[in-house]
């Protein structure tokens, strides 16, 4: 009688305690086109992997490394810059129309109306992406 020879399993593959045979990971495919895997699989319970969905950018931030579902890269994001805004979920920033929208501070999720000037009063300083109308 000849002892039987044990292998190390196959990458992405597991082999339980008292088992002779290997078998896929748990979680080792990810069906979902927006989602990627993380972590390693143990080679005696198959568990360690999970699939993780690209993350959107809120409210007031746009994109700043782009989700990479090939290469396991997670969305990141930054505020959006005075004079843009971007809508939760944009991950794009967008300029504010001049003479029409504004948007003063960092972060802003969208556009604000600029101000028009009242009766008896007119333009100081024009209204522009990033600064409100003075009358």
């Amino acid at each position: 009688m000849t002892d039987r020879t044990c292998q190390p399993v196959e990458e992405d593959h597991y082999s339980a305690d008292g088992s002779n045979e290997q078998a896929a990971c748990f979680n080792a495919n990810c069906t979902n086109p927006d989602t990627f895997r993380v972590g390693e699989c143990d080679d005696a319970t198959g568990a360690g992997f999970a699939c993780v969905e690209c993350i959107a950018c809120g409210a007031g931030l746009y994109e700043d490394v782009a989700c990479d579902v090939s290469t396991a890269t997670q969305r990141t994001c930054q505020e959006a810059e005075p004079g843009h805004a971007s809508a939760a979920g944009e991950n794009g920033q967008r300029a504010c129309a001049a003479g029409v929208t504004y948007s003063a501070e960092s972060s802003a999720a969208s556009c604000t109306q600029c101000d028009s000037c009242g009766a008896g009063q007119r333009e100081a300083t024009a209204c522009t992406a990033s600064a409100n109308r003075t009358c």
